[in-house]
């Protein structure tokens, strides 16, 4: 995955599972700037459950560290 900031390449630095399984979340470090932001991989059978994932995805916090 890219990197926000710089468009270089990232790295999986971390992986959890939720609690129910249905989804991963997956810390990433940019290889170029160093950049940590997170991100979450789920499956959804329709787009409405797409929407609503999304709201979550949208308050997540990215971090420089």
């Amino acid at each position: 995955m890219k990197c926000r900031l710089c468009g270089s390449n990232s790295n999986i630095t971390d992986t959890r599972h939720n609690e129910d399984g249905d989804s991963i979340y997956r810390r990433r470090k940019c290889s170029s700037c160093g950049y940590i932001f997170y991100t979450i991989e789920f499956e959804c059978e329709d787009t409405e459950d797409f929407k609503n994932e999304w709201k979550v995805l949208a308050k997540t916090r990215y971090s420089r560290q």
